[in-house]
């Protein structure tokens, strides 16, 4: 349901966005008449600036074009970059006058000189800051058939990722687990004490009394048309002894997740998938009916019943991410999405109503002329209705809201502080639970250090390909994964492992003379090499290849079956080379497929241009089936084919003769150390 906005303006500052799920009012005029105070919720207000009514009329046009299709976030950061920009046009006038030069006021995009970016610069304003006024007024004034300004502003800065280790990583992702699996306990004993399946405490008493009041109050609402009972109908009829006994907080909490919980829930969904945050904010419930579990977005695995794929969508990238887990894990990230949805499915059937009652009372609004203050009210009032109504991330407040998480507030804490978040909120709580101290301690993070965790884990499981991480994070370029893999976690992994290859490679030239790769590869990669797995590596060294790469665990005394007319006498070796056909000796090795490809081809020739009795009687049938199931069962299907085809071009071609004409040759060739 795309939210339907109606542009009501008096004057061309104030317009509304038409983003598809987002749009936002846009009012300029403080940019007209400057502004002396303000109240600012959740924050720090800039400071006053003053009006500039000619320049902001001139910019206008151009900045209801560049937002128009803007969702709130980037919109209202934009009005933001201008105050920056309006209180720094003070400070140049003001400066200019103190030094006792003449001043020129900035009322046009004419004004604008080299004098102005250079002073941007000097006063640190930021490159988002730098590059909106810039866009903006190269647009206005290239419309007045002025030159364009070629300022070069500032560098973006390139972020240090700094990752913490895993095992800090993994504790924060252990509170939220057990968070969230208590809120999914004191959900499942409320549904019991209701049915009175718990022996009966004071606790569980007074908790029962709640959640019967609760469920009464609904009850009675539902058979009057109302669907969701707020603060004032739990506490109708009650005096002030009862108000004391029952707690809306413990009714309301008895049955729907609260912010807290919300947060919770999405947090770990996001260190679960390692998405980026918008596109699980994102996710759309349907509501075009009352089935309870509306979610397109989430879908059975097409080849495990016991699976699931979540589908997101990334508006920036135009992508859709992935995710996959099992039904039966309650901590995985499309579960924990299927139980906010189904828990607050009443709480959405509230909204429905809200929206036909709002949308209503604006449509009365507008036939009735009524002030433009009023209307957008009421529009903004649809707006919310329209975006919420279709969050899996509902949550009700303990006084009775309905409210969602949203990009605004899905990490931040309703508090004061405003560098307070939830993630900061969680690591404080296991650095006092755990008395963690100095170097112990978890560090905070943000929302987004799950995606690099992510992204890092799956680098160390996949032996360090960046192809395996750009699948995973579905990137369309490297460049988008190389940048979430230099983080402090991998660049101190891979100096660690640089320093352990140079002193490994050091060192065995020192006591040997000679390289060894593999056994550097193991001591760099996985540690020291243990006595079995060096004894093993020189055991498998020790197997002797035959012409077609298959290993022999004893060349000297081949099977009578293989070559009858064999002698052993410990310096002769087996010479005919049928390896499929021992199956006391032969070792199939990864090396193998290239010879095992060779001999298959081999084989079929000599099957098309030999008697049929005499192949069979030479057992060569016997080594066709064996070579087709080794090939068939230690090698992809698709590289075996290609490598028989590869080898049947060059017998047709004569490059390649099969060895059955030429055994004596072929033996002369190779002596003993090459076979």
């Amino acid at each position: 349901m795309a939210a339907e906005v109606t542009d009501y303006t008096s004057t061309p500052l104030q317009f509304w966005t038409k983003h598809e799920h987002k749009p936002v009012f846009i009012d300029l005029s403080v940019f007209e008449t400057g502004e002396i105070s303000r109240k600012v919720r959740g924050g720090q207000w800039g400071g006053p600036f003053s009006g500039r009514p000619e320049l902001i009329h001139q910019l206008a046009p151009a900045i209801k074009e560049h937002l128009q299709f803007s969702p709130k976030s980037s919109a209202t950061s934009f009005v933001k970059h201008l105050r920056q920009w309006w209180r720094l046009f003070d400070e140049i006038e003001s400066r200019t006058k103190e030094v006792g030069l003449p001043l020129i006021r900035i009322s046009s995009v004419k004004d604008f000189t080299e004098l102005h970016r250079q002073a941007a610069m000097d006063a640190g304003i930021s490159p988002q800051s730098f590059h909106a006024l810039r866009r903006v007024t190269n647009i206005t004034r290239r419309a007045l058939g002025l030159r364009e300004l070629h300022w070069v502003g500032p560098e973006q800065a390139k972020p240090k990722r700094l990752l913490p280790p895993p095992e800090k990583i993994q504790r924060i992702w252990n509170a939220l687990k057990r968070k969230w699996l208590t809120s999914l306990d004191r959900w499942r004993r409320a549904e019991q004490l209701l049915q009175g399946q718990l022996p009966a405490g004071e606790i569980e008493e007074r908790l029962r009394r709640n959640y019967v009041r609760f469920k009464a109050v609904e009850n009675r609402m539902k058979s009057s048309g109302k669907l969701f009972p707020k603060i004032t109908n739990l506490r109708q009829g009650l005096d002030k002894n009862q108000c004391a006994e029952y707690s809306t907080t413990i009714m309301y909490e008895g049955f729907y997740p609260n912010a807290n919980e919300a947060r919770i829930a999405f947090h770990l969904s996001l260190a679960g998938c390692g998405w980026n945050a918008q596109p699980l904010l994102d996710l759309k419930v349907d509501v075009s009916n009352e089935a309870p579990t509306r979610t397109p977005f989430l879908q059975p695995h097409p080849s495990d019943p016991t699976r699931y794929v979540m589908r997101g969508y990334k508006t920036r990238g135009k992508s859709e991410p992935l995710d996959s887990g099992h039904w039966k894990t309650d901590r995985s990230p499309g579960v924990i999405v299927l139980e906010m949805v189904t828990r607050t499915w009443p709480l959405r059937l509230q909204l429905m109503q809200e929206l036909k009652s709002a949308i209503e009372e604006h449509r009365v609004a507008l036939e009735g002329f009524a002030l433009l203050k009023t209307t957008n009210t009421l529009q903004k009032r649809i707006n919310k209705l329209k975006r919420i109504i279709h969050s899996p991330w509902l949550y009700c407040t303990s006084l009775g809201r309905i409210e969602c998480l949203d990009t605004d507030m899905y990490a931040a804490l309703p508090t004061a502080d405003r560098r307070t978040t939830f993630l900061e909120q969680i690591v404080d709580e296991i650095n006092t639970s755990m008395n963690l101290h100095g170097k112990e301690r978890v560090p905070y993070i943000v929302a987004s250090d799950f995606r690099d965790e992510f992204s890092t884990f799956t680098w160390r499981n996949n032996g360090g390909s960046i192809f395996h991480v750009m699948k995973a994070l579905n990137h369309k370029s490297f460049h988008s994964t190389t940048t979430y893999l230099d983080n402090s976690a991998i660049n101190d992994d891979s100096t660690n492992k640089f320093l352990t290859f140079s002193n490994v490679l050091i060192q065995q030239i020192r006591e040997s003379g000679r390289l060894d790769t593999t056994i550097i590869a193991k001591l760099t990669q996985d540690g020291p090499v243990t006595a079995d797995e060096y004894n093993r590596l020189t055991d498998y060294r020790r197997i002797r290849l035959s012409r077609i790469g298959i290993g022999c665990k004893d060349p000297f005394n081949p099977p009578l079956r293989v070559d009858p007319n064999f002698q052993s006498d410990g310096i002769a070796m087996c010479n005919t080379h049928r390896c499929t056909l021992c199956v006391e000796n032969g070792v199939i090795m990864p090396e193998s497929l290239e010879g095992l490809a060779m001999r298959m081809a081999e084989l079929q020739w000599l099957k098309k241009n030999m008697a049929i009795d005499a192949f069979i009687a030479r057992e060569y049938q016997q080594e066709y089936d064996n070579t087709e199931l080794a090939l068939m069962s230690a090698f992809d299907t698709n590289i075996v084919v290609k490598a028989i085809a590869a080898w049947e071009v060059k017998i047709t071609a004569g490059i390649h003769r099969p060895v059955e004409f030429q055994a004596q040759l072929w033996m002369k060739k190779y002596n003993e150390e090459e076979y």
